[in-house]
């Protein structure tokens, strides 16, 4: 997740979007996996790091914890946010046929960029936990994490997980598509 609006990300790209998803094959759809690889597949294809961020991905049963961790100098690594919600309440937003977008920037491949979005099915909420160093966007509740700087949680109807400088293009559609696929065998949701 990041701080800026999509836009203003995207325009700071030189871009080209890659035209074909990289989903999984028909043959890979009907491949029985067990729980315990999609979640590996998820926290996998879910992970990125580079000099200046880090993101994770936790399934304990439905429930999903994306976390984005950001470095400060003098600080190191913080937690930036840290994303909760119930698989049986979400879904993701597909936008032109897709369940995931990739953009690469020609100039510089290794800047290659991934969005993945989600919204909730209402009235469920997506229970965002951030420090006090960023503003808040709407009401909050104060989070019991221990830190160096008190944390808030906020309720949300949408998210995003935006990573930058990605290695593997092709972890947002492995991503995307082993989401629903465990959503649809383990968390009791129609397709």
């Amino acid at each position: 997740m990041i701080s800026i609006p999509l836009k203003s990300a995207l325009a700071m790209l030189s871009i080209a979007i890659c035209a074909a998803p990289v989903a999984l094959s028909a043959t890979e759809q009907d491949t029985p996996l067990s729980r315990e690889e999609m979640i590996r597949t998820l926290v996998e294809s879910g992970a990125n790091e580079n000099e200046t961020e880090r993101h994770t991905i936790e399934i304990n049963g439905c429930v999903m914890v994306a976390e984005r961790w950001k470095h400060f100098e003098g600080e190191g690594f913080i937690l930036f946010t840290s994303a909760k919600v119930n698989l049986t309440d979400t879904r993701l937003v597909y936008v032109q046929g897709k369940n995931h977008f990739v953009a690469v920037d020609t100039a510089n491949p290794e800047n290659t960029l991934s969005v993945i979005s989600f919204a909730m099915k209402p009235p469920a909420k997506a229970i965002l936990e951030k420090p006090e160093r960023r503003r808040a966007r709407r009401d909050r509740t104060r989070s019991p994490r221990q830190a160096q700087e008190p944390y808030y949680f906020e309720e949300h109807d949408d998210f995003f997980i935006m990573h930058e400088m990605i290695d593997d293009p092709q972890k947002p559609a492995r991503f995307a598509d082993t989401f629903e696929r465990y959503q649809r065998d383990f968390c009791d949701v129609a397709g």
